[in-house]
């Protein structure tokens, strides 16, 4: 199903999409932990934060241009006519993987960016938007606009979630908690690379936290699938990891996500594997 759109109302409608979710921006910010508002740049603020967007991109157009996936190979001709003409489009043909998961995670990369800068939870939405947008005009062939739809959504919830549990590890004493923090969230350890102030700090937040892991052997054979039989054949591992930021039962939620749970597992028999990630938060 084509979708053209790019006329006045449009137009219109598009700078409303991006809008809609900010608020007004201050000139002072607040701590994760609550702390003394201090002074900040804001204009700095921003364009960090949108350099943290584009890096973001940048970085994944890089790889899959590398991979030789075929939509990774944009020119200035798409960028102009994505542009200038463009011709929206329902994209059907990417995995559920790609569509459910690696567009919330994409989204959540904008979205961190904004909020290690200090920009609160609803005013990051709109870093996500630019980040989809920049995506899907300058670097694909052709602009996706369930994967808009995706991304905005889901970025906003699942980088939240990430941007805390960075800020968990990346207060805890242990050396192994920064390399865990930067493989939760790069961009906010990106962001120290420019000798920024800390904009939000953690600690003492994390309620619960459990990992499993273990060998498993499938026996089940279902009907219809006798031609992946060495998918039950064959040895297989999982690992499980669920955390419960904030006191369940006395947590009083002021704030989106002051209080979520996390569940992210993965299994493979070689074969084959399963990921899932269930995410309940407070808004």
């Amino acid at each position: 199903m084509n979708i053209t759109v790019w006329k006045p109302k449009a137009l219109l409608f598009l700078l409303c999409f991006l809008l809609t979710p900010v608020a007004g921006f201050p000139q002072e910010t607040v701590s994760q932990n609550e702390s003394a508002p201090t002074e900040r740049n804001l204009w700095a603020d921003i364009g960090y934060a949108t350099l943290g967007v584009t890096a973001s991109n940048v970085a994944l157009s890089f790889f899959n241009r590398l991979a030789d996936f075929p939509f990774a190979h944009t020119t200035f001709e798409t960028i102009w006519e994505n542009t200038i003409n463009p011709d929206w489009f329902w994209e059907n043909g990417d995995r559920f993987l790609v569509n459910q998961f690696g567009h919330a995670y994409q989204g959540s990369t904008y979205f961190t960016s904004a909020r290690v800068n200090g920009f609160n939870f609803y005013q990051s939405i709109l870093f996500v938007n630019l980040g989809a947008f920049m995506w899907e005009i300058a670097l694909e062939p052709k602009s996706a606009i369930n994967d808009v739809i995706t991304t905005r959504v889901s970025g906003p919830a699942l980088g939240e979630m990430l941007n805390r549990l960075y800020l968990e590890l990346d207060s805890s004493p242990f050396a192994g908690s920064k390399i865990g923090g930067f493989i939760l969230s790069p961009i906010n350890s990106y962001n120290k690379l420019f000798n920024r102030p800390a904009r939000q700090s953690g600690g003492g937040n994390i309620f619960d936290l459990s990992v499993r892991s273990g060998i498993e052997k499938s026996f089940a054979f279902l009907p219809g699938y006798e031609n992946e039989e060495e998918t039950w054949n064959n040895p297989g591992g999982y690992i499980d990891i669920n955390v419960i930021y904030g006191d369940p039962f006395i947590q009083q939620s002021n704030k989106p996500y002051d209080h979520f749970e996390l569940y992210a597992g993965f299994s493979t028999n070689i074969a084959s594997y399963q990921a899932v990630i269930i995410s309940d938060g407070y808004l």
